[in-house]
């Protein structure tokens, strides 16, 4: 049985169809996978709105609007410790407190915030405005994986 030209055609057009529904569902999947793993292991933290930015783009099917914020986000800079003995004498101990003080003074004047560009949704940008303060998460390390708790949860 030899098949027609427009068999052929819709099976192509059903085949390509099917591909691209497989896709737009594996790009889906990894997105929310992504957004479970960053809820999972991401270190929450509050960020400050420095600017807020809205990009329109037209097209026949319409206005479409990006929404962005930049943020201060507040970074822990201090370093694990490694395994040290505990100092037993009076003058090990204060020892040991003079280096811990020395070094958060050093800590202290150091840049302890990241600054970063974030994706937000509409309703997003239009509630929170330039200086307030909002609930972020982030890989810890790679504050430019932040994304705004609100929008993901």
């Amino acid at each position: 049985m030899k098949k027609t030209l427009a068999q052929k055609i819709k099976i192509g057009l059903y085949s390509f169809v099917g591909i691209v529904a497989v896709i737009i569902a594996a790009l889906m999947i990894k997105a929310r996978m992504e957004i479970s793993h960053l809820l999972e292991n991401g270190v929450r933290v509050k960020g400050v709105i420095t600017q807020k930015s809205e990009q329109t783009s037209t097209s026949r099917k319409g206005v479409k609007s990006r929404y962005a914020f930049d943020l201060n986000l507040f970074v822990d800079t201090s370093s694990p410790k490694a395994g040290q003995p505990k100092p037993q004498s009076f003058d090990e101990k204060m020892d040991a407190m003079l280096a811990a003080s020395k070094a958060r003074m050093q800590n202290q004047f150091r840049d302890v915030y990241a600054k970063v560009a974030i994706g937000v949704s509409g309703d997003s940008f239009k509630k929170h405005s330039i200086g307030q303060v909002v609930d972020v998460v982030h890989l810890k390390g790679e504050p430019g994986t932040a994304r705004l708790l609100e929008d993901i949860e």
